[in-house]
This record gives structure tokens, sequence and C-alpha cells, in this order.
């Protein structure tokens, strides 16, 4: 499959970078008026507005580069509305990223997206741009909760909010209507997930489509009012070939 203009530039972006994941920043900024922040400590600087419930260390080198590559290959394959859309203004590399006491692999605040180079593996960290994204999106594209009033009332037609769980975790078995537990948690995070598997691991998603119909109509709702919001992303937005597996 032909690869879209938007990802094409970011594999150039970390072809002619190499491992210098200043360069690969600066063609991102370029293109989408973004700031990239790596924590070299605890500080970062002055001016920037940040939760006073987030705490981080430094990554190291090796992992800044290796998400400074990950970051431009998922990115890349958006067009410059939907990130103006989004509101994103920067993203933070950084490590042992914590949010209100709990080790955490993201974070997003209005116009800003934490990211933990020390996520488990790859694939998760690709999953984990694209969900805080998706939450941007939430944020400041769309009024609080929802894409808009039909959305939010398609959206509980397909299980409603009783199904939704704050407690559940990682021991509990998959229900019907959600990908994972972590979706569970409350209508947010539910579309979230989705949208980053959407991106990311599309292939099993479609499995489990085909299994559970609430499933299905809800990445259908995703897709189908990301396109209105942005119908600079196409359909073939959604058929591009998944991420790389590292």
């Amino acid at each position: 499959m032909t690869m879209s203009l938007a990802a094409a530039l970011a594999h150039l972006l970390v072809a002619q970078a190499g491992q210098d994941s200043d360069r690969i920043y600066a063609g991102l900024a370029e293109k989408y008026r973004v700031e990239f922040l790596e924590a070299q400590g605890r500080d970062l600087p002055s001016g920037f507005d940040r939760h006073p419930d987030i705490h981080w260390t430094a990554a190291d080198a090796d992992a800044r580069r290796e998400y400074a590559r990950l970051i431009a290959e998922e990115m890349g394959r958006y067009p410059a509305r939907l990130v103006e859309l989004s509101g994103l203004k920067r993203v933070v590399v950084c490590a042992d990223l914590t949010s209100q006491g709990k080790a955490v692999g993201g974070r997003s605040d209005p116009g800003t997206i934490w990211l933990n180079a020390k996520a488990e593996n790859a694939r998760l960290k690709r999953r984990l741009f694209h969900h805080e994204f998706f939450h941007l999106l939430e944020f400041n594209q769309i009024p609080p909760g929802g894409f808009s009033n039909q959305f939010l009332v398609e959206w509980e037609s397909i299980c409603g909010r009783e199904a939704y769980d704050a407690t559940s975790s990682a021991a509990d078995p998959r229900k019907e209507g959600f990908i994972n537990y972590y979706a569970r948690k409350n209508p947010s995070e539910d579309r979230a997930e989705i949208y980053s598997m959407l991106l990311v691991m599309n292939k099993e998603l479609k499995i489990i489509r085909s299994l559970d119909v609430k499933v299905d109509l809800k990445a259908n709702l995703i897709q189908k009012h990301i396109l209105i919001s942005c119908p600079q992303i196409g359909e073939r937005f959604w058929s591009m070939p998944p991420s790389p597996v590292e």
C-alpha cells in the first residue's frame, strides 16, 4: 500500500536525522508548530506551566532518541489540521512519570502530552502517544466528553454508563463491549484506547470487532466523527499499514 505523504515525511525525517532527536523534533516542530521538550532533570524551562501532581526524572539518551523516532513515525501520520484541532502545543518526553502518585505511561493536560520513555515496549509507546492525543481532542476540539451531543447519545446507546467500572484491573477478564480493562475505567479512556488501537494494532482490533459488535460500533463511531471533525484525514487515514512492531 502506498505510504501517505505525511507518513513518508515522518520516515524521511527519521532517516535524515539518524539518531539525533533534536533534528527529528525540529522537523516535526516546523510542520506542526508544536514544541518538544526532553526532560534533562526535574526542571523544565521557566514559564512552563504544569500540573503540580506530575513528577518525572530524565530519560537516558538512548531512550530519548528511540522515542523521538517513534513519535516522528506516529505523529507524521496526522494532517496538520488534526493537530491544530487538538490544541497540542508541546510534547514532554521523560522517565519515571507519575501522576497523583501513580506510575503512568502518559499524561495529557490541555495543550500538553507527557510521555514516559521507560514504557514497557515500542508498541505501547506508540499507543500511548495516540491515546494521549485523543484526550486532547476531547479537551480542545470538542465539548467535554464527546464530539457533539449527537455523538454522546450514540455512544451511550451502545453500552450505557452503567457498564463502566473505575475499579477495573488487569486481573479482570475482558468484558463485552470493551477492548481491555482500562477501557472500562470511564468513557473517555474507552474512546482513547480504541482510537490508539485503531492506529497501532488495527489487525488485532479487527479480530475483536468481528467477535464483539459493541466494540465494532464504538470504533465505527469514533472513525465517523473524527472524519466529520477533520475531513483532511480522508478515508485512507484508517487504512494505513499498521505501525511497525519492535
